[in-house]
């Protein structure tokens, strides 16, 4: 039987970057000599012997929806597949320092999916109040004149 692995077996560039950004902090608080705890918000990647090994080298994990007031101030990274903006404020608002491990790429569609919310909620408001001062501040002054959807917009310059 003969058994082949794939030239691209492992992690992708996200968990990578992740992982090295952990074992980063790891390294600087040893270095550092602080007593600074680190933690993850939720598991780092969704593999149990990574995490696992990190909690070995002191990274704790801050499960979701738990009190982030009951921790420790100290370095919260977030995880790789990102957050909400409201846990980023959350985080701060207790006091911890924020270190952000989410994949550019992840963070890019976060990114493009609020500017398509947004894009979407003034088209709906000039829709429905073209007169209004949303209209004339948006689509008059922050959109070109030939264009009516702020959507429409977005999807031409982005080509």
């Amino acid at each position: 039987m003969n058994i082949l692995t794939a030239k691209s077996a492992g992690f992708c560039f996200g968990v990578k970057r992740a992982i090295e950004l952990v074992l980063e902090q790891i390294e600087e608080k040893k270095k550092n000599k602080t007593d600074i705890p680190i933690y993850t918000y939720g598991p780092i990647i969704h593999n149990e012997n990574v995490v696992s090994e990190l909690k070995e080298k002191g990274v704790g994990v801050i499960e979701e929806d738990s009190d982030l007031k009951s921790y420790k101030p100290g370095i919260v990274i977030i995880r790789s597949h990102g957050v909400s903006k409201e846990i980023y404020n959350e985080i701060e608002k207790a006091g911890h320092k924020i270190v952000d491990a989410t994949c550019p790429f992840v963070k890019k569609i976060h990114n493009l999916v609020f500017l398509a919310l947004i894009c979407v909620v003034i088209c709906l408001a000039c829709l429905i109040l073209p007169k209004c001062v949303i209209y004339k501040i948006v689509v008059l002054r922050w959109l070109r004149p030939e264009h009516t959807c702020c959507f429409d917009y977005r999807v031409r310059i982005s080509q």
